[in-house]
């Protein structure tokens, strides 16, 4: 079982059956947070559409999310709550700076936070990748 020894600012020491693993989230949750806004950013360039879920189909939003969390996931594997995290603010952001608020804006973070787990599961797929073809080349 996994357990969170301590932590120092933005170090967090894991101790998993006797290993220590230590892990630094900042710059996995800047990276996540950064490409996340990128895609609502490049989203009315790509479909005309202000918000990616509003394109004919889900094609555009999913598939964006999913290229971003295998490119996040695979410079960054580790820590994975920092990808989810960093998404949800970055896409929250986003819509909070550039986007007007609607009456349907709650509704929208809760989908929000639905779709953030693709970009956390395609993350989570590439650093796996990432890790164990990093391990088997030794």
């Amino acid at each position: 079982m996994s357990m969170l020894r301590y932590c120092v600012g933005s170090w967090f020491v894991l101790e998993h059956r006797g290993t220590v693993y230590e892990t630094f989230s900042h710059p996995t949750f800047l990276v996540a947070l950064v490409a996340s806004a990128l895609v609502w950013g490049l989203s009315p360039l790509m479909t005309g559409h202000l918000e990616p879920w509003d394109t004919g189909g889900l094609y555009y939003y999913v598939g964006a999310l999913t290229v971003t969390g295998i490119v996040t996931g695979g410079l960054l594997p580790r820590p994975l709550w920092a990808h989810y995290l960093g998404s949800v603010v970055g896409q929250l952001t986003y819509e909070l700076i550039f986007l007007k608020l609607g009456p349907l804006f709650l509704l929208g973070i809760v989908f929000l936070l639905g779709y953030s787990v693709v970009f956390l599961v395609a993350a989570a797929i590439a650093g796996r990748v990432r890790v164990y073809f990093t391990r088997s080349t030794f």
